[in-house]
């Protein structure tokens, strides 16, 4: 009886502690998503190199976060089933990818912009002193180039007359943002709420072809 007993004893602290590990990646996935989003929003609100160039940074740590949550999940001790493991390593791998394809374009072309951002200051410092009633501010050269990065264009809200011209083109990079993080980020959470059901003793679902919302399915990890 008394080994019987701590069988049970083990297997209960087992069961727990993967319940912390599977509870543990989802937060950290809805923590990536809700930065991600805030710097998608900060771009497009602030129209600044300055704001480009430090929100960026916060992606940057984003994909590490994902890379950390790699990590985790090929350790052969996470207990998630062999080929659940790999959706999720691939679904995540996916997202760190995409934003490291951000990371590489901001690279390359921030050093420049952000130049010219300090002269735009510069000369809307001095419009501002020698402003009369129905003058024109100048415009941000700066803000105009970061419209015309192509990955930073489909990564961030787009415009009204943007939106207008995204529903008949057929670029790629218009929707790599939903296929690349999005979809990506909720055939994740959708596999490890399945794992959660699991583990409580419900059914083992597959993941659905259609993904509800990120902000749906990742809800109950809050």
């Amino acid at each position: 009886m008394k080994f019987l007993l701590e069988d049970v004893q083990r297997a209960r602290e087992r069961r727990n502690e993967h319940v912390r590990f599977v509870t543990a990646i989802l937060a950290d996935l809805k923590s990536v998503y809700d930065r991600v989003e805030r710097v998608r929003v900060l771009i497009v609100a602030h129209r600044s190199a300055l704001t480009y160039g430090k929100e960026m940074r916060d992606l940057i740590d984003s994909a590490v976060q994902l890379r950390n949550v790699q990590r985790a999940l090929d350790q052969t001790t996470s207990n998630i089933s062999e080929p659940d493991r790999g959706e999720l390593v691939g679904a995540v791998g996916t997202m760190e990818a995409y934003l490291n394809s951000l990371a590489e374009e901001f690279k390359e072309y921030y050093k420049p912009i952000a130049d010219k951002q300090r002269i735009y200051e510069a000369a809307f410092e001095h419009f501002l002193k020698q402003t009369k009633p129905g003058a024109t501010p100048p415009d941000n050269p700066a803000w105009q180039e970061l419209q015309g990065l192509v990955k930073l264009r489909g990564f961030r809200p787009a415009s009204s007359s943007e939106f207008r011209e995204s529903e008949s083109s057929t670029d790629e990079s218009s929707t790599a943002y939903k296929r690349k993080f999005i979809d990506e980020l909720d055939r994740a959470a959708s596999i490890l709420r399945g794992e959660l059901n699991r583990i409580s003793g419900g059914s083992n679902p597959k993941v659905p072809q259609e993904h509800k919302s990120t902000q749906d399915s990742l809800a109950s990890s809050d």
